[in-house]
């Protein structure tokens, strides 16, 4: 709070800002420790994100692998191959996820 009147306009901000107290600086901190929490939240979570569909990827790989390798696969035609691939890829994956999530318990 100013006390008293200042008529020069040159330093007119400098003067409010004294009486007023120079919180700005605090609340500009504040904001950007928020903003840069908030983007290493952004990132983790990107990078979980991507860390999970390399895993996913790879599981395919190796089921498509698996389910080359035996002698009947050349005679399949495609989509009975897409299908074997889709029921094999979704039984080892829940078997993961059950697997990560007996992990998680014992872990907690």
């Amino acid at each position: 709070m100013r006390h008293y009147e200042y008529n020069d306009d040159e330093f007119s901000n400098d003067v409010d800002k004294f009486w007023k107290g120079d919180d700005d600086d605090d609340e500009n901190m504040n904001n950007e420790m928020e903003e840069e929490f908030y983007n290493k939240e952004v990132i983790h979570a990107i990078e979980m994100q991507l860390a999970e569909k390399d895993l996913d990827l790879r599981l395919l790989k190796v089921v498509i692998k698996m389910l080359e390798s035996s002698f009947w696969w050349k005679f399949y035609n495609f989509k009975t191959k897409l299908k074997m691939i889709s029921k094999s890829y979704m039984i080892f994956f829940k078997t993961m996820q059950k697997t990560r999530e007996i992990e998680e318990g014992v872990q907690q």
